[in-house]
């Protein structure tokens, strides 16, 4: 076995998730939230006047952190209805933010880590319960 064999991860390890168009998404797939852009009325920002129109919205772009796949339960486009995995049901603009397909294993992961957890606080209750 060569050193590259030893430090290489096998591609089942880690994957990579990919970018995917509004147009290509259907009812019953799962996305996750990659970025999602935020506007505000030049007038709220504290810039400077000669560098920015006051007509002109201010964009700031926040990297979400997390990774929580959602299911599309229904689709407008440009709105989606989504449910995150053990959440409420949430509605996105799809022209505010950019969205990736997981891959179906990442999805089971996170499905069985919040049954897990779901699970542990359930027998917790029970134990207070018993004891009070």
């Amino acid at each position: 076995m060569s050193i590259n064999e030893k430090t290489r991860p096998r591609a089942r390890d880690s994957q990579l998730v990919r970018s995917v168009a509004a147009e290509d998404l259907r009812a019953g797939d799962y996305v996750v939230l990659l970025e999602q852009m935020f506007e505000y009325p030049s007038y709220l920002w504290c810039g400077d006047a000669q560098l920015e129109s006051r007509d002109q919205p201010v964009r700031i772009t926040w990297m979400m952190r997390g990774g929580r796949p959602m299911r599309i339960e229904s689709i407008c486009l440009p709105f989606l209805l989504v449910k995150p995995i053990g959440d409420e049901h949430e509605v996105l603009d799809v022209r505010s933010c950019r969205l990736a397909r997981p891959t179906a294993d990442y999805v089971h992961a996170v499905r069985q880590a919040r049954r897990a957890k779901k699970h542990k606080k359930a027998k917790k209750r029970k134990r207070k319960k018993k004891n009070a």
